[in-house]
C-alpha cells in the first residue's frame, strides 16, 4: 500500500513538473509578444529537491520487505518443531530459501558455525535487497546481526550449501 502511495506521489510530481515547465511551449497558449526584462542583485535560485523525500520512500521500501521477510521467517520457524538430524537448521533454512525464492528474492542456505549454540555446525539463509545481504536465523526468524559475525560468534564457512 505504501508503495501505491509514493507512486501516485511520484505520478503527481511528474505532471506538475510538466504542466509548469511545458505550458508555455504549447502552442494553444499564447503569451504576450512583448519581451520583458528582469534584473535582480544576487541572484541565486534555490529549488529544493527533496531529497530527504526520496530518501524516505526508499527506507519506507525496504523496511516494508525485510517486515515480509521477518514475518515469513518467523511463519517458517513456528511450522515445525526443532529435532537435531531430523527437521533442524537445514530443513528450517530449505523451507525458508524456497518461500523468499517463490516471491522473487534472491536467497541461499549459508553453512558454517553459531559458537553460541550447543551444536556449532549451523545453516541460516542468506538473502539480498537491492544488492545488500541480509542474513536470517531459520530456525527462529530472527536476523543475524552483522556484529555476530564480527565478534566470531557466527562463522560463514560455505555459500549456497545447507549441511
Amino acid at each position: 500500500m505504501d508503495e501505491q502511495k509514493a507512486l501516485i506521489l511520484i505520478l503527481v510530481g511528474l505532471l506538475v513538473g510538466l504542466v509548469v515547465y511545458e505550458l508555455p511551449t504549447i502552442k494553444a497558449f499564447k503569451f504576450p509578444e512583448k519581451s520583458i526584462n528582469i534584473t535582480t542583485v544576487n541572484a541565486t535560485i534555490e529549488v529544493p529537491r527533496h531529497v530527504d523525500y526520496y530518501i524516505d520512500i526508499d527506507k519506507m521500501i525496504l523496511e516494508d520487505k525485510l517486515q515480509q521477510i521477518y514475518d515469513i521467517a518467523y511463519l517458517n520457524a513456528q511450522e515445525h518443531e526443532y529435532k537435531l538430524q531430523v527437521y533442524d537448521c537445514t530443513q528450517f533454512s530449505e523451507s525458508l530459501v524456497k518461500k523468499l525464492r517463490n516471491l522473487g528474492y534472491k536467497a541461499q542456505c549459508t553453512a558454517g558455525f553459531n559458537y553460541g549454540s550447543d551444536y556449532p555446525p549451523h545453516t541460516w539463509v542468506s538473502f539480498w535487497i537491492d544488492n545488500t545481504r541480509y542474513e536470517i536465523e531459520a530456525t527462529n526468524g530472527e536476523f543475524i546481526p552483522q556484529e555476530y559475525f564480527d565478534e566470531g560468534v557466527y562463522e560463514k564457512k560455505w555459500e549456497n550449501l545447507c549441511w
